[in-house]
């Protein structure tokens, strides 16, 4: 599997902090991904996937990175939508490989309904190569924006690591980062 491109997510997030760090800002990024099979049997699945990524230290390279995730069953769930987020990391090295590994568990749970809807048992389950996957950034709205965070740990964390994240809403136009030039 693997149709989000991590790399993508990488040099998004890497590409529009543009070695600013932002303490009260976190790139937002979502997702619409679909999983169809089409043949004796047919089934459809969808939902959107959501990340905000925070940075707040400037760097080009190595740096903390907040990351947190939410899952919504409709692909057309917007940022208001969302009302939990999972945190991921903040390790600088590790965000890249949370955020793989959350794509994949997404896409992992849609094939599995997908399989079950369709009814296949065990013997004759196609494998996700055989399945139509559409992956896009939402149909409407932009391909990302920057939204006002408030970060904080979060207080049943007994190792001093997690964190949660409240999104206090969209930021202004003039106010969104803009690549250096």
């Amino acid at each position: 599997m693997g149709w989000i491109s991590v790399r993508l997510i990488h040099k998004a997030v890497v590409g529009l902090h543009n070695g600013q760090g932002f303490p009260d800002k976190a790139l937002y990024l979502a997702f619409d991904i679909r999983c169809s099979y089409y043949g004796d049997k047919e089934a459809r699945e969808a939902c959107s996937l959501h990340f905000l990524f925070n940075r707040p230290w400037g760097s080009t390279g190595f740096a903390t990175t907040n990351t947190f995730a939410a899952v919504n069953k409709s692909p057309f769930a917007s940022l208001a939508d969302i009302k939990e987020w999972e945190f991921l990391s903040s390790h600088d090295s590790c965000w890249r490989d949370a955020a793989r590994d959350k794509v994949w568990a997404v896409e992992r749970d849609l094939y599995n309904r997908v399989i079950t809807s369709a009814g296949f048992t065990e013997e004759n389950v196609p494998s996700s190569k055989e399945l139509h996957w559409m992956v896009s950034f939402p149909l409407t709205g932009a391909m990302h924006k920057w939204v006002q965070v408030k970060i904080s740990k979060d207080p049943n964390d007994t190792r001093n690591y997690e964190k949660l994240v409240k999104v206090l809403g969209s930021c202004d136009e003039e106010k969104s980062v803009s690549p250096k030039v």
